[in-house]
């Protein structure tokens, strides 16, 4: 699965840390580099079916929430 991270906020640092379970003590899947915007990254990952949590590194209380593999 590739995942597209579109920060385009200006010159505002985000990331996209995907975690296998449902909050971010579980085991970290991937991320992409943390950087100010306006940028694309993708991230590149092997999900078996379940709940995965994610947020951004730098916000995240604001930026968060699941991603769902059936």
């Amino acid at each position: 699965m590739t995942i597209e991270l579109d920060n385009q906020d200006q010159s505002i640092p985000h990331n996209f840390h995907l975690f296998r379970g449902t909050d971010p003590t579980a085991e970290s899947v991937g991320m992409t580099p943390v950087i100010a915007g306006p940028v694309v990254k993708t991230l590149d990952v092997q999900l078996d079916a379940g709940q995965y949590f994610f947020h951004c590194d730098v916000h995240p209380n604001q930026m968060k929430g699941t991603l769902v593999v059936r």
